[in-house]
């Protein structure tokens, strides 16, 4: 497996480019700047200093802040993370938008000092699965209509 990191520090104009153990489908960008403080980025999902935000769609952008990274919801008597759910169900969502939003959600929640819920998460990461079956079911049958 391969994952290629590229660290771009736009003030000095230092590339760095590493390879790990992990293997993403597009590559993950962290920006260093003083004006963007983008720290991290996954395909259109970047995490922030303020929280995480998803810039695919210029008219519609989605922002969690920071304090709300962490909420969890009770789901079918499950805690689920709420905003893993919500990514899940945006209209536009696919199943790498999915994962880049996962990448970006594990490092904002480290960025902001959360404890991490293994079940939680491992809940969410199945509801997730459920979400994005229903709606290709759903993509099917009115493409059959």
């Amino acid at each position: 497996m391969h994952l290629q990191v590229l660290v771009i520090a736009k003030d000095i104009g230092i590339r760095w480019i590493a390879e790990g153990n992990l293997r993403a489908s597009r590559p993950i960008t962290t920006r260093i700047s003083l004006f963007n403080y983008f720290l991290m980025t996954v395909g259109n999902w970047s995490s922030t200093q303020q929280g995480i935000l998803n810039y695919s769609n210029p008219f519609k952008r989605v922002f969690i802040p920071r304090e709300e990274i962490s909420k969890i919801d009770s789901m079918e008597g499950s805690s689920v993370y709420r905003w893993m759910i919500h990514a899940a169900e945006m209209a536009e969502a696919t199943l790498e938008d999915v994962q880049a939003f996962n990448f970006v959600f594990v490092y904002a929640m480290g960025l902001a000092g959360s404890d991490l819920s293994e079940a939680a998460f491992s809940m969410s990461l199945a509801k997730q699965k459920e979400v994005l079956s229903h709606k290709r079911i759903n993509f099917l049958l009115d493409k059959k209509r």
